[in-house]
């Protein structure tokens, strides 16, 4: 088994062992993810963001896709709803400090 960094060094001709630091490259903290998510492309076989909940369960056709969304923002809005009436039984308060009106 021959050993890499002997043969690399000897390739390249170099007899001194000076270590070069190239220059400093100012970044943004998201440069890296978007390196990153220029090496992938996007999942075209997914589901839609929305459905994430339960991905074995998806709606087959887009008519129950339909009635999935409506029904999920149906159960939000009775949620609200139910909050809005009987405040007293949740200790979620959406303001601070609580108003009645």
């Amino acid at each position: 088994m021959r050993n890499f960094l002997t043969d690399s060094h000897a390739a390249s001709g170099s007899e001194s062992d000076e270590i070069i630091i190239p220059e400093y490259v100012k970044r943004s903290p998201t440069d890296i993810l978007k390196a990153l998510a220029s090496t992938v492309g996007r999942d075209l076989t997914a589901a839609h963001y929305k459905y994430h909940d339960d991905p074995y369960l998806l709606p087959p056709t887009n008519m129950d896709k339909t009635h999935y969304a409506m029904t999920l923002e149906a159960g939000r809005a009775a949620g609200r709803w139910a909050r809005d009436q009987n405040p007293e039984l949740f200790q979620h308060r959406t303001a601070e400090p609580y108003s009645e009106s």
